[in-house]
């Protein structure tokens, strides 16, 4: 569940994303935009929405009619966190890689975190927008600042 302004998102088991108004509680828009399970969802802006999703997908949404905006590559393996900073988005798996896709582009890197470095499962992450550092939360209970 996402909120931006006067709507919220919400991503379901079966794949649907639903836009529903704050103000009056009435469905905006409802799409099946993947084949499975919705892991995340993140604005880009007021008009993007974007989802990632147990089908191995990510993908970038107009918030106006539920249309396709695009889709982004990503890894192989299903994406459970998403960061947006500008025009990137940072990704994580459960496999602790970390992915930097960009909007304008469509580029994609990738990089695995090192287990010496990073102890446990990337569970939450944020961006620290004002020196640019990835704050990360594991299921261990630690957490780490990266650069």
């Amino acid at each position: 569940m996402v909120f931006s302004g006067s709507w919220i998102a919400i991503g379901q088991a079966s794949g649907v994303l639903t836009l529903l108004d704050l103000r009056t509680g009435t469905s905006l828009a409802s799409w099946k935009g993947h084949e499975g399970e919705i892991l995340q969802l993140v604005t880009a802006d007021d008009g993007t929405l974007i989802s990632s999703s147990l089908d191995q997908t990510i993908s970038a949404w107009h918030t106006n009619d539920g249309s396709l905006k695009c889709n982004i590559q990503g890894p192989t393996e299903p994406v459970h966190c998403l960061s947006v900073y500008k025009d990137q988005i940072i990704s994580s798996t459960t496999a602790n890689r970390l992915g930097s896709h960009s909007l304008t582009d469509l580029s994609f890197s990738c990089t695995k975190l090192r287990s010496d470095s990073f102890k446990g499962i990337v569970t939450t992450m944020t961006l620290v927008p004002l020196n640019k550092l990835l704050l990360l939360g594991a299921d261990s209970g630690n957490i780490s600042l990266f650069c």
